[in-house]
């Protein structure tokens, strides 16, 4: 066992979600850095490093009929700097 904190070091996971008017679903799973986001579409035609989870956002959009937003997927857990 190492004296590491991987729980709180660790990359929060987040989803791109698509929404028009009759269904939802998710477009690309992504992990947060503190200073990056790494993103995989569910296609598995698409990869990206880019320098937040927002700014992501850009490349998933498809027009005004499909909304697309960031989701965390675990919102409650506190975000804290991965600087020791």
């Amino acid at each position: 066992m190492t004296g590491i904190d991987v729980e709180r070091l660790a990359p929060q996971l987040f989803a791109v979600v698509q929404t028009d008017d009759e269904d939802d679903w998710i477009a690309a799973w992504g992990m947060a850095f503190e200073d990056h986001a790494e993103v995989a579409s569910t296609s598995g035609d698409l990869r990206m490093l880019t320098a937040s989870p927002e700014s992501a956002l850009r490349y998933f959009e498809e027009g005004d009929d499909v909304r697309t937003t960031l989701v965390w997927v675990n919102p409650a857990q506190p975000r804290t700097s991965a600087l020791l």
